[in-house]
């Protein structure tokens, strides 16, 4: 549901089925249990835009897990209260002593939210846990006893916010000024990494980024050549790798969330252990290379954090399903 209009939401919980709000490729929307339309009492829903307007409901308790809400509004969306609201609300709900409904918080758990506008919402208790609020506004939003552990919220706005009881472990916020003074090293290495692939290891050397903060480098790595490189547990975070040539490189336990490898040569690349969640690796190469010793080096992405990553029309082995290269089960799929 990018972009959608969802100011002056109402969020309660009406016995419906979780919903998660997507948008499929000709740009209606499609959801997971109640339809949206469904939940509009007055005016209407254009399904075509995702536009959302007049008094809506989504259930409190709603399954907006892992959704892409980029510059949604949600301004001055409130839970319906019951003093406020009687016509909307079904029996047999409980309420507290601030008319919020008891129980069944929404759930926004690792979704995309980048620019979204929840200024003067009402979202006490909501689980926003790995979720990306990068310039996200939530002044003055009601965010009491919020989950916001693992969240981003770089050049987030909360000033006003209620925050009491909120939980804020791990979040990620702007780079920090150490990780700026040290963008011009950086720098030097990716230069000398890609003299390195285009001199086919003559010249140049591989770069080293493990540990690293490289949010401040910005386009720096696109379309480079970075053959070896290693990024162990770095924070890459929404960093452009299209192009990029990184046969061999190593990511292990690294933050790459909203990351784009579009178009990269991922041959024998480890992911391991990353957080891929909403990172694009559409039409990338995912086969494996072969070393010096003639061993193959297929990527490996056991134990990584996959939720609404995109795989669109990534190139594999003739004999390989994209599944089998992620590791995953036959059951199973990228969620």
């Amino acid at each position: 549901m990018a972009r959608g209009c969802l100011n002056g939401l109402g969020v309660i919980n009406d016995g419906c089925p979780a919903l998660a709000a997507r948008e499929d490729s000709s740009g209606r929307i499609i959801s997971r249990g109640c339809p949206v339309a469904a939940m509009v009492v007055g005016d209407h829903v254009k399904a075509a835009t995702g536009e959302v307007t007049g008094k809506a409901l989504i259930p409190r308790g709603a399954d907006l897990y892992r959704s892409k809400l980029d510059g949604a509004d949600f301004r001055q969306a409130v839970l319906v209260r019951a003093d406020r609201d009687p016509g909307l609300v079904p029996a047999g709900l409980n309420f507290d002593e601030d008319g919020d409904m008891k129980g069944g918080n929404v759930d926004f758990r690792n979704c995309s939210m980048v620019g979204a506008q929840l200024g003067n919402a009402k979202l006490k208790g909501a689980d926003f846990s790995g979720a990306n609020l990068h310039g996200a506004d939530l002044s003055g939003a009601d965010i009491r006893d919020a989950n916001l552990n693992g969240a981003i919220l770089t050049a987030a706005n909360l000033e006003g916010a209620a925050i009491d009881g909120v939980t804020m472990e791990n979040v990620l916020r702007d780079p920090d000024a150490k990780a700026l003074a040290r963008a011009e090293d950086l720098r030097s290495r990716i230069e000398a990494n890609d003299t390195y692939t285009h001199s086919l290891g003559k010249k140049g050397k591989r770069g080293r980024f493990d540990g690293e903060d490289l949010r401040p480098l910005g386009d720096a790595f696109h379309k480079s050549g970075l053959v070896g490189a290693t990024f162990k547990n770095a924070c890459g975070v929404g960093l452009n790798f299209r192009g990029v040539i990184l046969i061999g490189a190593s990511f292990e336990g690294a933050d790459l969330r909203n990351a784009r490898f579009e178009g990269a040569d991922l041959r024998g690349c480890n992911f391991k252990n990353c957080n891929l969640n909403h990172a694009d690796f559409s039409r990338s190469e995912l086969t494996a290379f072969d070393g010096m010793s003639g061993r193959r080096f297929p990527p490996n992405f056991s134990g990584a954090s996959m939720h609404s990553t995109n795989f669109d029309e990534v190139v594999l082995e003739d004999d390989m399903t994209l599944n089998e290269v992620l590791g995953l089960k036959p059951a199973q799929k990228v969620a």
